[in-house]
Parts: structure tokens; sequence; C-alpha cells
């Protein structure tokens, strides 16, 4: 089982993305499957959804709303639960994992800080 913590504070929201945690998965490049964890102001928590932009990533909303903005959040996961739902299948040895702040896709701005960043195998 593995699993992530992710501490982080979204300083502007109001787009769909404020923030990704992304874990790759080995794969035949460029067939990676790629889970990507977001804040949304729009989807509800809980939500997987296929990327409107590459067809092997699963966007998966771990927090929704601008009722924390400014405040540290403590985002904790189980990827190999969220690959499983998200794909079906037994997930693959992770092969990398990104973490940014962007809203380029919504023409909007955003920010966030990270910290504590965790994953382990409890």
């Amino acid at each position: 089982m593995r699993k992530t913590s992710l501490s982080c504070v979204a300083v502007l929201a109001g787009c769909l993305l404020t923030f990704a945690d992304i874990i790759a998965f080995k794969g035949i490049f460029p067939f990676n499957h790629v889970l990507k964890y977001v804040w949304s102001t729009v989807l509800p928590e809980g939500t997987i959804i296929k990327s409107p932009y590459y067809s092997g990533e699963r966007i998966v909303v771990v927090h929704t709303g601008p009722e924390d903005i400014g405040k540290w959040i403590m985002e904790e996961r189980n990827i190999f639960n969220d690959y499983t739902t998200a794909f079906k299948s037994t997930p693959p040895s992770i092969i990398g994992i990104a973490i940014q702040s962007d809203s380029d896709n919504t023409k909007t701005s955003a920010s966030a800080d990270f910290a504590d960043i965790i994953v382990s195998r409890n």
C-alpha cells in the first residue's frame, strides 16, 4: 500500500485546479498512467475524472471550495487504492512525483505553498 501526505495552502482559488500532486506510474512511455490530485472550486471532493488532455491521466479531487483559502490543509491519500479505483487494475511501480500550482487551463491565477511531503509504504 502506498500513500502520500500533502500539506498545502492555496492563496488564490476560483479556478478548476489550484494545486496538483502528480504521481506517475511505470509504463511504456508515453503511455504511463498518472494520478493527479487537485483542489477544485467546481467539482465535489472525491470526484475522479479522465483528463481532457491525456487519456492515461485521472484527476482526483481531494478538496473543494474556497473556504480554506489561506489555511494549511493536510491531505493524506492511499495511492494504491486511488489507482485501483481510477484505473481498475493493480498499480505498477511509481516512477515520479511532481508538485505544481497552475491554472493555465482556466486562464486564471493560482499559487500554493507545499511542505512536509511524505510517501510511505504503510
